[in-house]
């Protein structure tokens, strides 16, 4: 046996594989139990502790020979199940993803403002930093373009930045913040100024402190979040 967990010797393993070998061959083969000798010497053993590892010498010198054994049942089963896996590999795009799920899509983000006058950077992974001016409270305005005509889901990522001194992702020193409210309007984009808002029934966050649930960012209420 080896053991193949990370950071194992295997040599460590064929030492023990060889003390076995050992044990084996002179209680099988020669009817004596070489294993008291493999520690030390003992006074009215025939086998003293040098012997013992010039039998390990000559074992571990040995090949170690890795046969087939064919088996024409274990060989046509082992090619029906490998036919039933790549089946189904082949049918993951039509049951992914399942029912419930979404199937996110990053849209082109085209512009971003704060009205609490911070700068708005958006960058080439269509993410936005904002930097600059931190008032207590600020609306960010993003608008996007997709071309997506069934939307299911919106998802909002927050994320830190490793070239600002916050542990983010809030721009508080301490990087918490709270989402008061999350809104959002759609428009075709030949009409962008017939807006239409969406209603959102439910709320869902990777993480939410006591007393912010997700549902408050979307009660209507900006005093909750």
């Amino acid at each position: 046996m080896l053991n193949e967990e990370g950071g194992i010797d295997p040599l460590e393993f064929r030492f023990h594989a060889m003390t076995d070998r050992v044990g084996t061959t002179g209680t099988t083969w020669l009817g004596l139990t070489l294993m008291c000798a493999q520690c030390h010497t003992h006074k009215y053993d025939p086998i003293p502790h040098r012997e013992y590892y010039q039998v390990m010498a000559c074992m571990n010198n040995a090949d170690e020979p890795v046969m087939d054994v064919p088996n024409a049942e274990i060989k046509r089963r082992r090619a029906a199940i490998q036919k039933q896996i790549q089946a189904i590999i082949d049918d993951l795009p039509n049951r992914f993803p399942p029912e419930g799920n979404h199937r996110w899509r990053a849209a082109k983000l085209t512009s971003a403002v704060s009205t609490g006058g911070a700068t708005a950077e958006i960058l080439a992974d269509d993410s936005v930093r904002f930097s600059g001016k931190n008032p207590d409270t600020d609306t960010y305005t993003l608008q996007f373009d997709g071309d997506a005509t069934e939307v299911s889901a919106l998802r909002l990522d927050v994320l830190t930045d490793p070239e600002l001194p916050s542990t983010g992702p809030g721009r508080t020193p301490h990087g918490n913040f709270v989402l008061s409210e999350f809104t959002a309007t759609v428009a075709r984009r030949n009409a962008l100024d017939s807006k239409q808002g969406v209603k959102f029934v439910r709320a869902e966050a990777d993480f939410a402190q006591d007393g912010f649930p997700a549902a408050h960012a979307i009660d209507g209420n900006s005093k909750t979040g």
